[in-house]
């Protein structure tokens, strides 16, 4: 079966499953990362926010050997709660804004079409956009047209994303330990967690929101971040931002070598079965100073520069010429 009879047999199949009638409105979505081809399933006399699938992603389930009827009663199954809990869209007013924006960062290469359309900060490799939260994993892109409909400036927007983004709960927990929680949360059992990953610390910590969503907008909280570094007792951290919801973060004084780091963090994004396409940030390794509030990168050779062609000492000493934020 190829896609295209793929995607008319699957809306047959999710038809089937319901009474009222769908009309499935096939539309390109500019989602993180990628331009991914929708179908938005409208439902006869509902008016909430439409459920869109993505055929694509669904129909490589289907090429690694899942029938055509699992995928459609699973994906059925899954609708009358996602129907039942879709958020309501938000009234758009400068009040809401205020309280409801936030930072999300992203990386800029891969989504340059979709940040012409959007206000943004540049930050490196990255880009932090402004995403409009309306429940606790659900949010939109902030675009021109919200911002015209707002009358809000650039800097007013920036203003209220940063008050918000500093004020989330964040956690910062030893990552063996978020490693093993996760595994236990989804079914795996003790002994064979215990077999993959022994109770031993590594000199790495995850940081994130404590619903593990757009985590790594932490990098623009400095607040957290120092708290992070006292926590690892130094007034430096290494940073590597491993995907659009967390990151992890080391003590530069712990023996790591950064260009070596530099290069597992690019080996390990390059595999789409351990950072997915959509949750994919940076290949990049960061050296954030507690006392300057600033970032430098790190380069191929494994020294750390501000992003201007300023060389920063990987040393303990710090110039103080590092992007601030």
């Amino acid at each position: 079966m190829n896609f295209e009879e793929f995607i008319e047999e699957l809306q047959e199949q999710i038809q089937e499953r319901f009474l009222q009638h769908i009309e499935f409105v096939s539309k390109m979505v500019n989602a993180t990362n990628e331009k991914v081809e929708g179908v938005a399933l409208k439902f006869e006399g509902y008016k909430g926010v439409d459920i869109t699938i993505y055929p694509k992603r669904l129909y490589e389930k289907y090429k690694a050997g899942i029938t055509m009827p699992e995928i459609a009663e699973c994906f059925s199954k899954e609708i009358p709660h996602a129907l039942q809990n879709q958020p309501s869209m938000p009234e758009i007013t400068v009040e809401n804004a205020k309280e409801c924006i936030s930072f999300s960062l992203m990386n800029k290469e891969r989504n340059k079409e979709l940040l012409e359309k959007c206000p943004h900060m540049d930050m490196f490799d990255m880009a932090a956009v402004f995403r409009w939260h309306i429940s606790d994993r659900e949010s939109f892109l902030v675009d021109n047209n919200i911002m015209q409909i707002l009358k809000m400036t650039r800097e007013e927007l920036l203003m209220s994303a940063k008050k918000n983004t500093e004020n989330q709960k964040y956690i910062c927990e030893e990552m063996t330990g978020v490693m093993r929680e996760i595994m236990l949360k989804n079914g795996i059992e003790k002994e064979v967690v215990d077999e993959i990953i022994p109770m031993q610390q590594t000199p790495f910590y995850v940081v994130t929101t404590e619903n593990y969503f757009d985590g790594s907008a932490v990098m623009l909280s400095n607040k957290f971040l120092q708290n992070v570094a006292n926590k690892l007792e130094s007034d430096e951290l290494y940073i590597i931002p491993s995907s659009r919801h967390e990151i992890l973060v080391a003590n530069p004084d712990l023996p790591l070598d950064s260009q070596a780091l530099k290069e597992i963090v690019q080996e390990v994004n390059a595999n789409s079965k351990v950072v997915s396409t959509e949750d994919f940030l940076s290949d990049s390794v960061y050296k954030y100073s507690v006392k300057n509030f600033t970032f430098s990168v790190c380069d191929s050779k494994g020294l750390f520069h501000d992003g201007k062609g300023n060389q920063k000492d990987n040393e303990k000493k710090d110039s103080g010429k590092g992007r601030k934020l």
